[in-house]
């Protein structure tokens, strides 16, 4: 088997970010989310991407500080990240690094690969306890978590929560940015397959996939990507996580689908149509085989106070 290479970022630069505003309540709770994002560099592309605000946007020559804790994970590409604390660092796929307070900092990808980064800034009296950990500190903000669907996962449900905006939403975010802090942390020292070829391009994958639940990623092209067959890739892959590549997104769509359903407003319909399901009846079909209950029926249990939504 050839060595895998990393899949190529898919299309135009897209980005997404939302800044929030934090009530008092949220910083009396001890976690509050104050910002998120991401943005997927193709090779060549302009970067950092405009439209920021001034005390968060920079550029190359200039840098920035921040005045609150940010965690950016590279699940694509390569690049530098420099610091006042660190120095000049490489940065590559798999790696999460921390943006500590008040720390001069810059970073940007490779011009020959691009990257995809997620980003979350946070504050608070529990999060700066998680940052007290011996083995966070800003001459040494790169952790080297490996390619994790599971934080791809958290990621897009952060997101999904700021698009919806539902009540409650920013403590959802909170829980679930404290998430993304404590399984950063155990998954730095899980590294049992760094160095296994065939688990490399299992987890390169997983996260492409997790990336792109709303569409039916092409296997065959992404295995061309992964410089691997695409019979070769759906054997070792079902080997690995117990499911086909298909399937396993399938479940990933299923799993996005319930938070939705318990966290949001949104109808089954408009769900539906945002994890990329081709109509509600296939999708509401799909998720009673799944689930053993109607997305309705599922709401009802977990939401019955709203049982006015359908």
């Amino acid at each position: 088997m050839t060595a895998a290479k990393p899949p190529r970022s898919r299309g135009k630069a897209e980005t997404f970010f939302r800044y929030l505003p934090v009530s008092e309540g949220l910083r009396e709770w001890g976690m509050f989310v104050a910002s998120l994002g991401y943005s997927r560099i193709p090779e060549g592309h302009p970067y950092p991407p405009t439209q920021h605000p001034a005390d968060h946007h920079f550029t190359w020559g200039q840098g920035r500080a921040l005045a609150a804790p940010t965690l950016v994970y590279i699940t694509r590409g390569r690049g530098v990240f420099e610091s006042s604390a660190s120095g000049s660092l490489w940065v590559q796929e798999g790696n999460l690094f921390v943006l500590f307070p008040g720390v001069w900092h810059r970073y940007s990808p490779d011009v020959a690969t691009g990257w995809d980064e997620h980003w979350v800034e946070f504050d608070g009296d529990c999060a700066q306890r998680f940052l007290a950990q011996k083995d966070l500190r800003p001459s040494a903000p790169i952790l080297n978590i490996g390619l994790d669907d599971r934080l791809v996962d958290l990621f897009g449900a952060m997101i999904d929560c700021v698009r919806e905006e539902a009540y409650g939403f920013e403590y959802q975010l909170a829980g679930l940015a404290l998430q993304v802090l404590a399984l950063a942390i155990a998954a730095q020292g899980d590294q049992r397959f760094a160095s296994d070829a065939v688990g490399t391009v299992v987890r390169r994958a997983k996260c492409v996939l997790v990336e792109n639940l709303t569409t039916n990623v092409d296997l065959p092209g992404l295995a061309r990507e992964l410089n691997v067959s695409y019979t070769w890739f759906r054997k070792v892959f079902k080997e690995y996580t117990g499911f086909s590549p298909r399937q396993f997104q399938l479940h990933h769509r299923i799993h996005r689908a319930s938070q939705l359903l318990a966290g949001t407003t949104l109808t089954v319909g408009e769900i539906a149509d945002r994890l990329g399901f081709q109509t509600v009846y296939y999708f509401s079909a799909l998720f009673k085989r799944r689930m053993g209950c109607s997305p309705q029926a599922y709401r009802h249990q977990r939401l019955p106070i709203r049982r006015h939504v359908k």
